[in-house]
């Protein structure tokens, strides 16, 4: 057993049944975790210190997700007949298609992992009964990491660049090499392929770790949590701005125009009832219009003309492929393939599947889990929706319980990013916690409105 195993086998224990560390200053761990975790592990890398004291750093994350999971862990909340009880079958049935298909287990255990991450991290919210200060300095903190890191992606990128300033500090290079990725993947990095420039600001945004697709989907979440924040007097609205304006310029197609959703949701009253009606069109726009759109909102890296659109389509590498893929599958094979069949499985493990979708979050469910399991994923945020526009105007949680399905489905429309441990944690216990608040104020709703208790139990 290496040091670093031994040192995450401490940290687990330390934090589970340490009574003394509170589980909001846990979530804060995680969070600042997400936001460095290859800034650390690179560093480590870069100075020399002996790989065995770090090599399995990398599950930290799953460690602390667990820890907050036992540590919270009722099971009354499990067997109860709130929502929660679809996080629940979500995850029994995520277990049952282990056995579809014949692709080798470790392949299926990856894929089993991202539904495990999401019941872990909404029942760790919603368990955790957090108050609803201890919520609010939880979303400040996270916040705070988005303006700092935006603040740092613009000076990098509108100053020496980062395919400069990764040459000056190569950690995301040395945190391939330390974590023994892919020669390829780590050749790519260091040969900056990742970093070459694009659109009318000459770079794409990226994020402390060097992502482009996580810089926009903490932006937009910090889009939403400092709107909350703001309506409750907590921030300036000052920074609702400024993260809007970030978004825009971040060439985060998705994010940014799921931003601009977010923004005329929560500032018109006259267009929030034809949310839906925004949201499909510019879902709309980012199938069908990014793919040949020149210059800033391109699939990659490049000037993509509509002959080359045309080819990656038939690739499936476009957006609108993807589309395609999602209407195939739910026509070919409703009850789901199992693990190992979206594009993202194949290309990761070089299996020779076929079917499945590889561009969208819904897809990924309906492929591993087919339409049952999406099915529960949509009624969750359905009821959290309606649930967050009943309470509009009665309690700003309305916000949230709104602006993170509406953030979850459009951008999961366009990518399986939505699946990712980082976004799995931060929106699901977010959305966990956010709703026992809920719950936990229904005596004073029910009181103060003539409310029946159906109406905030779901």
């Amino acid at each position: 057993m290496s040091l670093s195993l031994i040192f995450l086998v401490i940290i687990f224990f330390i934090l589970t049944f340490d009574s003394r560390i509170k589980i909001k200053y846990i979530i804060k761990l995680l969070i600042f975790w997400l936001f460095f975790y290859r800034v650390i592990i690179g560093t480590f890398k870069i100075v020399g210190i002996p790989e065995f004291f770090y090599d399995d750093l990398i599950m930290l994350k799953d460690i602390i997700l667990f820890s907050i999971f036992i540590k919270t862990f009722n099971y009354k909340y499990i067997k109860g007949k709130h929502i929660s009880i679809y996080f629940t079958l979500i995850l029994l049935l995520a277990i049952a298609f282990v056995g579809v298909n014949n692709v080798p287990i470790n392949v299926k255990f990856n894929g089993l992992r991202n539904y495990l991450y999401i019941f872990l991290a909404f029942m760790g919210g919603y368990a955790a009964n957090l108050t609803k200060k201890q919520f609010d300095d939880i979303l400040k903190f996270y916040v705070l990491l988005v303006v700092i890191m935006a603040i740092w992606s613009m000076t990098v990128a509108y100053t020496i660049g980062y395919d400069h300033f990764f040459k000056i500090f190569p950690y995301p290079q040395n945190y391939a090499l330390a974590t023994k990725e892919s020669q390829q993947a780590a050749a790519s990095i260091i040969e900056n392929k990742l970093l070459n420039s694009v659109g009318f600001l000459k770079y794409r945004l990226r994020d402390f770790n060097g992502f482009i697709l996580h810089f926009g989907n903490y932006v937009v979440l910090g889009v939403c949590f400092s709107f909350y924040l703001a309506q409750e007097k907590l921030l300036k609205k000052r920074v609702f701005y400024f993260l809007f304006l970030v978004l825009l310029l971040s060439i985060s197609r998705a994010a940014t125009l799921v931003g601009i959703v977010l923004f005329l949701y929560f500032n018109s009253k006259n267009l929030k009832k034809y949310v839906f009606i925004i949201g499909v069109l510019f879902t709309v726009i980012v199938y069908f219009g990014s793919d040949i759109i020149i210059g800033a909102y391109t699939r990659k890296f490049e000037k993509i003309t509509a002959g080359s659109w045309n080819q990656s389509a038939e690739r499936g590498e476009g957006h609108s492929y993807g589309l395609y893929q999602f209407g195939k599958t739910l026509i070919d094979n409703p009850l789901g393939y199992g693990y190992g069949y979206t594009g993202t499985a194949r290309k990761k493990y070089n299996l020779s599947t076929e079917g499945g979708v590889s561009m969208m979050t819904h897809g990924a469910f309906l492929t591993n889990l087919g339409i049952v399991g999406l099915a529960f994923l949509l009624v969750i945020f359905f009821r959290l929706f309606r649930l967050g526009q009943k309470i509009k105007g009665r309690n700003s949680l309305w916000i949230i319980l709104t602006g993170l399905p509406l953030i979850y489905n459009l951008i999961g429309l366009t990518k399986p990013a939505m699946l990712s441990f980082n976004m799995a944690f931060i929106i699901f216990t977010t959305m966990g916690i956010s709703y026992k608040l809920i719950l936990n104020a229904a005596d004073v709703f029910i009181s103060a409105n003539g409310l029946h208790k159906k109406f905030i139990s779901l």
